[in-house]
């Protein structure tokens, strides 16, 4: 993911929106700081699903939709 991120920041091409599903996972601090950075500084429109309440609060996040299990069981 690294390689693929700075492989389009440097292109001429950026796109519109980015969508990230469980960025976080199986990072090592140094790749976490990396895209981190990264995600700040990029000027579109960004889509992340995570757990990670620190990441999301880092980037910047405005809007945030959350979703919650419910206990009931439906068939």
């Amino acid at each position: 993911m690294r390689l693929y991120l700075c492989c389009l920041m440097i292109s001429n091409h950026v796109p519109d929106m980015f969508i990230f599903d469980e960025p976080t996972n199986t990072l090592d601090l140094s790749s976490l700081s990396i895209l981190t950075n990264t995600i700040k500084s990029y000027q579109g429109t960004i889509l992340v699903i995570s757990h990670d309440k620190h990441f999301i609060t880092e980037i910047g996040i405005t809007k945030n939709i959350e979703l919650k299990i419910s206990n009931k069981s439906t068939l």
